[in-house]
């Protein structure tokens, strides 16, 4: 099974996540395409890689700015080594960034992304047309999340299902008619090449506000089940303070639609995070990282 693989939107945990990800399609013959962006809007944050150590629920105000954290080369590098893309670009904040950005708008969930997860299609139709491969199917994903081990066999499910059926098109989001909402463009997306490059660019003529027919065709194909979506595998984030390979490690090996206790200890512990008055009153110590991930570990091993 030739497989083409995107990756897209702001790098954040990607290099931890990335030998994750990988060993996802090792059984398969794969491509990557890879769109990512030179700086991260950090939100869930520690003192010693980014400004500010507390969360913060703002999105592309003024004040985002102390949270951006720009990528090394060393990170990319590292990127590329592990994954070998035939395609990698990296979007500038002067250029790329700002206009996605200006884009960004309320009522659209993850239009970023999606502007990322297109540049990451054009590179892959650049390569399928230049050197005439043919892929099975295209798998979009984001790079700062994991396939925790108990979901991988639904994983391979899932490609298995649409291989055999070029009608189906999953997402980690069910789809319940209303494609006012459809797709959004966050965790992933499995299909075949001509189904994705569709719903990428319909999610383009909705944004600009171009009037086609081709959210009828969508509807249409949806009705006469040309098109199918259905909801496949489960991802879990790696969010930016739990980028530490300790961590991913137990929340691969432990995590479990039936035991979410690894996620749930991390939420617990980050409570004070969310509220700066309880953490100001009750906690008398720094909240770094490495204190964040050792209380994770030792609530959960208990």
């Amino acid at each position: 099974m030739k497989i083409a693989v995107i990756l897209n939107g702001q790098l954040r945990t990607g290099v931890n996540c990335a030998p994750y990800i990988k060993s996802l399609f090792s059984k398969y013959d794969t491509d990557f395409f890879i769109h990512t962006w030179e700086l991260s809007n950090a939100r869930w944050l520690d003192s010693e890689r980014y400004k500010n150590p507390y969360y913060r629920d703002t999105d592309f105000s003024d004040d985002i700015r102390d949270t951006e954290y720009y990528h090394t080369d060393d990170e990319f590098d590292k990127i590329k080594e592990i994954y070998e893309p035939k395609y990698f670009s990296v979007g500038k904040k002067d250029d790329d960034y700002n206009l996605a950005k200006s884009l960004d708008k309320e009522g659209e969930v993850g239009l970023m992304g999606y502007y990322s997860a297109l540049k990451s299609l054009f590179g892959l139709s650049l390569y399928k047309n230049k050197t005439k491969t043919e892929y099975d199917l295209v798998v979009r994903i984001r790079p700062d999340c994991i396939v925790p081990q108990s979901e991988i066999p639904v994983f391979y499910d899932t490609i298995n299902k649409a291989f055999k059926d070029k009608k189906l098109f999953f997402c980690e989001y069910e789809i319940r008619g209303d494609l006012s909402k459809f797709p959004i463009i966050d965790y992933y997306q499995i299909g075949s090449y001509d189904n994705m490059v569709k719903v990428h660019k319909w999610v383009y003529e909705r944004e600009f506000g171009i009037d086609t027919n081709l959210q009828t065709t969508i509807r249409d194909m949806m009705d006469s089940k040309v098109m199918t979506t259905e909801k496949g595998f489960i991802t879990t984030i790696v969010r930016n303070i739990m980028d530490d390979v300790r961590y991913i490690k137990l929340l691969y090996e432990q995590w479990s639609r039936d035991n979410k206790d690894i996620w749930n200890h991390m939420i617990t512990y980050m409570n004070p995070v969310y509220d700066r008055e309880y953490y100001d009153e009750h906690v008398n110590e720094p909240l770094t990282k490495e204190k964040i991930i050792d209380n994770v570990i030792k609530l959960y091993n208990k």
